[in-house]
């Protein structure tokens, strides 16, 4: 979906920022960080950083953006699949390095009925341990 539809459907105003960010996000095969997304913006343009943390916590507020967390206490940003992707997929992150990697395989989650009486609005699935390139 184009950015200034997303931008209209979450009833959102469309603005150049907006759709750039969007727009990254969307080209980005791994979560990135504030720092990655702010250095793949479009280089015409003076990006201010609060700006786009602004935008992309107004993203997860609106749930199509998920931020998954390194142990370095980094935050990375990705745009979920559909608002109802509560699950997605999982994520591999460095002990070390802090390098995190998309899992996009499916892990089976616990049957419905095992959780009745509790309402879920996002699983995170996390596998930590050391990327070849720290081994």
């Amino acid at each position: 979906m184009h950015p200034k539809d997303i931008l209209q459907e979450l009833g959102l105003k469309v603005t150049r920022s907006r759709e750039a960010v969007i727009s990254v996000l969307q080209n980005s095969s791994n979560p990135l960080t504030h720092t990655e997304l702010m250095e793949k913006l479009p280089k015409n343009k003076s990006w201010d950083r609060v700006t786009v943390y602004r935008i992309l916590s107004e993203l997860e507020e609106k749930k199509v953006l998920r931020s998954v967390s390194s142990n370095e206490r980094i935050t990375y940003f990705e745009l979920k699949d559909s608002e109802s992707d509560l699950h997605g997929h999982s994520h591999l992150v460095c002990e070390s390095c802090g390098a995190i990697k998309c899992i996009e395989e499916n892990i089976p989650l616990p049957h419905e009925k095992k959780i009745e009486q509790f309402r879920i609005s996002a699983i995170d699935i996390i596998f930590r341990g050391i990327c070849k390139f720290c081994q």
